[in-house]
């Protein structure tokens, strides 16, 4: 039976600073004292968590020792003032103290059971004093479905860090394969890190993949999409890295699923517990007084924002792996784990990812996916409530089911009025009749969004997908100006958009009533909504924002990135590469946030930016 690491004792409170009278510092150079003490913060983040006292059974717990060799890739400046880490006014530039902090911090290996059964050494002096934990979680790649041997598999926390903007959690991954790696379990015993003879098995990250992640998740975060952030990559080999992602709260739903289906009760208890205690202090969610009505306030707070956390995803055209394990999503939703994420230009929406072993799911499934996972909640609520396990088939039926169904539907109804051009207000305001126009406008809309080619699925770099018929987004785009066009009403311009995208009579033929459906409803919730001059140029504007095509998919972030690794050294050399994120990143955003501050740069890598402009352009319309 293989023998886990012996966790340390570890004690949580607060500590008592007092404040002493020193004069002999005055003797002591104070530039060099603030140097010393610029990165100060960063000590908080020692691999002590809350969740190792409060549950116990809920991780692995392993030695770390430091990386010496690792280089920073790319450091999220803004995040790290955010948190607290670095002080406001610090420039965006990597000084050589805080290279060497955040490497003596971040830039870990975790000692694990192959280790220490083959008696590997280490240098005392790299090794960290605490330990660190990998959580257990419930995860679908293992043939276990009560997570008693899945959950991190090459990521560790490295702790959490308490400032003015709230409490949160740091964790990285690439540090090393764990006990709870699906290699693991399918080799049958321990594994080396870098071992690559099984799936999943090996332990580290692609500094690929760590780009990517950083560069979408802060694109996907700054335009209000719940997702983890990137606060550092770096790089520790050949083609490998570390990253390190942070939220304030890094709980999965996974992570209590996991005592849901083992029938746990107790643990399960404490582990909703600290969630609940760490979103109050967070000023997430302001809890009534008793424990039941705390866990069923928890039920209908998820409820709603699960629903329109899906409708968003679905209505951005944002495709993340759900399942009913509540694996790759935050508790507190979010996108969590970029492996599996796409962005895709126009409603790829039967596109599925090959895992190997077996294909993901789809945009199309990916509602009923998190319905699924609020099915869960409604089981996990009752079980902690009444402390006996009812079979989740019987909430099937649930309230909460019903309701999500409801805030899911408006949520996808007031997107659309927003790709509209119409304000949050303007459709709060609308009476039933208008509501009733929108909803049969968009319904019909959703019929050329859907529209697929008469073919099969075609097998993609790593999937396969049936390609829509049409660019819904350029549709969209196109009515403003149509419908002040005398042209607006015309079989020459159902013929010039049909013809544009359907090749055969027959095609056109198909889609041509749905488009002369959707002109005439639309005609009709624009003479109900009568605009002056200046608030039509207004609509306009905002519709060619909302529906903006140059948005990065997963295809153009591929090439993205091996442009970055190809130019590493050579234009995007050291800092280069820092600003040319941050001005990337800033160019997706100012398409919707036009008002937006660019990053303050003095010099920015133009040429290799304008490739990249010219990649997204290119790609706008792929998976």
């Amino acid at each position: 039976m293989r023998q886990e690491p012996k966790a340390a004792k570890l004690k949580f409170g607060k500590e008592t600073k007092t404040k002493k009278s020193h004069p002999d510092l005055q003797l002591v150079d104070q530039a060099y004292i603030d140097k010393k003490q610029a990165y100060s913060n960063f000590d908080q983040i020692n691999g002590l968590h809350p969740w190792q006292v409060k549950v116990p059974e809920g991780y692995i717990a392993y030695q770390a020792r430091v990386v010496h060799e690792a280089k920073v890739a790319y450091f999220n400046f803004e995040l790290a003032q955010e948190m607290g880490l670095i002080s406001k006014d610090h420039k965006n530039e990597i000084t050589p103290d805080l290279e060497k902090k955040l490497i003596e911090t971040f830039s870990l290996q975790i000692i694990n059971e192959y280790d220490i059964e083959n008696n590997k050494t280490f240098p005392q002096k790299d090794i960290k004093p605490n330990l660190y934990m990998a959580t257990r979680y419930l995860q679908l790649q293992h043939p276990n479905k009560q997570g008693k041997t899945s959950g991190d598999g090459r990521s560790i926390w490295n702790g959490y860090v308490e400032s003015k903007s709230g409490t949160w959690d740091v964790s990285s991954r690439g540090t090393g394969v764990t006990a709870l790696s699906p290699g693991t379990i399918e080799a049958g015993k321990n594994l080396e890190t870098g071992n690559e003879s099984y799936g999943y098995g090996c332990g580290l990250c692609e500094i690929d993949e760590l780009y990517a992640t950083a560069i979408m998740s802060e694109i996907f975060h700054k335009e209000g999409i719940p997702t983890e952030r990137t606060l550092l990559v770096l790089e520790t080999g050949e083609g490998v890295g570390i990253g390190v992602r942070a939220s304030k709260n890094l709980v999965r739903p996974a992570h209590l699923f996991a005592f849901l289906k083992q029938s746990n009760h107790d643990a399960l208890k404490r582990a909703t517990d600290y969630f609940l205690e760490r979103q109050e202090a967070n000023n997430v969610l302001q809890l009534p007084a008793g424990k039941k009505s705390s866990y069923k306030k928890l039920l209908k707070h998820i409820t709603k924002q699960y629903a329109e956390f899906a409708a968003k995803l679905e209505s951005e055209y944002i495709f993340a792996w759900f399942d009913w394990d509540g694996d790759n999503m935050l508790m507190d939703i979010g996108i969590l784990d970029y492996g599996s994420i796409r962005q895709f230009g126009i409603r790829h929406d039967e596109y599925r990812y090959d895992d190997v072993t077996r294909y993901s799911t789809n945009l199309n499934e990916q509602k009923d996916k998190t319905r699924l996972i609020v099915q869960n909640f409604c089981q996990m609520v009752d079980f902690l409530c009444t402390e006996k396990k009812t079979n989740i088939k019987s909430f099937e039926n649930a309230k909460e089911l019903r309701d999500f169904d409801k805030y899911f539907n408006e949520e996808m109804l007031r997107l659309f009025s927003k790709k509209l051009g119409l304000s949050d207000e303007a459709f709060k305001a609308f009476d039933r009749h208008h509501k009733k126009i929108v909803q049969s406008l968009f319904e019909k809309f959703q019929e050329i969004e859907k529209a697929k080619y008469d073919q099969k699925a075609q097998s993609v770099d790593d999937g396969v997908n049936r390609a829509p018929l049409f660019n819904a987004r350029k549709l969209l785009q196109m009515l403003p100006e149509l419908y002040e066009s005398e042209l607006f009403d015309s079989d020459k311009v159902y013929y010039d958009i049909l013809a544009e995208h359907c090749k055969s009579t027959k095609t056109r033929n198909k889609y041509s009533l749905c488009l002369v459906e959707i002109f005439e409803l639309y005609s009709k919730l624009r003479n109900k909504t009568k605009l002056s001059k200046k608030q039509n140029e207004k609509l306009k504007d905002k519709v060619l924002r909302e529906n903006h095509p140059e948005r990065i998919t997963g295809n153009s972030i591929t090439y993205i990135v091996n442009e970055i690794l190809d130019k590493r050294s050579k234009s995007l050399k050291g800092s280069a590469l820092q600003r040319f994120i941050d001005m990337f990143v800033y160019n997706q955003i100012k398409k919707t946030k036009p008002d937006i501050e660019p990053p303050n740069y003095s010099r920015v890598p133009s040429s290799d930016l304008k490739e990249a402009f010219a990649i997204v352009k290119e790609h706008n319309e792929d998976i």
